[in-house]
């Protein structure tokens, strides 16, 4: 937010290229249930059960760059919200664009629905209130999270 950007280099931004597959993203169709798309094929729950494979499984966290100074904003979402996100997800996505920041969707539900765009998410867990406001200041800290709307 600190230098001016020309259209060139708002093109080959990464950021930017980011945001706008947020954007791309951002539509009314629901992700298919991979979960019932491929049980008829699970060899688990199979009549007859084939050979079961295991990948090498990718332990990568997925981590904000420890160089990355640019600032970040929370925003907590609620069952409301989150039944039809289309428009609160482009919003959302353009303010990132517009001023360089990055989006971290906040919900205490398992799902925010705002995974399917690609936003980062976070849920707030805890059975108290006191164990709730920790858990958020964790996520303030991790992610440096300068404001929370």
């Amino acid at each position: 937010m600190t230098t001016i950007r020309t259209d060139d280099t708002f093109l080959h931004c990464p950021d930017a290229e980011r945001w706008r597959g947020v954007l791309a993203r951002v539509n009314g169709h629901r992700a298919t249930n991979l979960d019932t798309a491929v049980r008829p094929f699970d060899p688990v729950a199979a009549e007859d059960p084939g050979k079961v494979l295991f990948p090498e499984p990718d332990l990568t966290p997925v981590l904000p760059e420890i160089g990355d100074q640019r600032p970040a904003v929370g925003v907590m979402v609620e069952d409301a919200l989150t039944k039809d996100p289309i428009v609160l997800a482009a919003q959302l996505a353009a303010l990132a664009l517009e001023k360089d920041c990055e989006i971290v969707v906040i919900s205490e539900n398992n799902l925010s629905g705002f995974e399917r765009f690609g936003f980062r998410t976070e849920r707030v867990a805890g059975n108290t209130e006191a164990e709730r406001a920790a858990c958020l200041d964790q996520i303030r800290a991790f992610w440096n999270l300068d404001i929370i709307l």
